[in-house]
């Protein structure tokens, strides 16, 4: 992505059970010095993609796919965006397809270890943003995410609909 660090990331989380389990996705930080302090986040949820681990979104030939027509503009804003797969999509495990508190978890959880980056200059607040199954994800987790991460404070959160991507 032009103008930004783009990063495949593979972390941490948590199952329903307490058992840790990995889930991947991507991040992209601008690479020009954040506007304002802390740099602004947007988590994305993705939609509905596919059960094998090939149809991750960072697994893609084309990562940002699904990105594109907000993610330049939110580079250019100086935002920073961090996007998981969800546990069990490209790592291993089962998906839990539509299962609020697992990608809950796998949001918050997204955003924390997106935190650990020194050059992401980002603080406690962020904004969920998703389509179709990530509409659902971004909505519970701006309802439930202070259960699962009472550091962390969401701002707003989104579900879109695009006519031009696949529901």
């Amino acid at each position: 992505m032009d103008g930004a660090e783009s990063l495949r990331i593979l972390y941490l989380t948590e199952l329903d059970n307490g058992d840790l389990a990995a889930a991947s996705g991507m991040a992209f930080i601008p690479t020009a010095p954040a506007t304002s302090e802390p740099r602004p986040i947007v988590a994305w949820t993705h939609g509905t993609v596919g059960e094998g681990d090939a149809c991750a979104p960072s697994r893609q030939k084309d990562p940002a796919s699904q990105l594109t027509q907000f993610l330049p503009n939110m580079i250019q804003l100086g935002w920073a965006l961090v996007a998981t797969d969800y546990t069990g999509l490209g790592t291993p495990g089962v998906q839990a397809y539509l299962l609020k508190d697992q990608e809950i978890r796998d949001t918050v959880n997204s955003v924390r270890v997106f935190q650990q980056n020194p050059h992401a200059d980002d603080g406690s607040r962020y904004t969920v943003l998703g389509h179709s199954q990530g509409g659902h994800t971004a909505l519970w987790t701006g309802h439930l995410s202070k259960k699962f991460a009472p550091e962390l404070e969401v701002m707003r959160s989104w579900s879109l609909h695009y006519p031009n991507l696949p529901n």
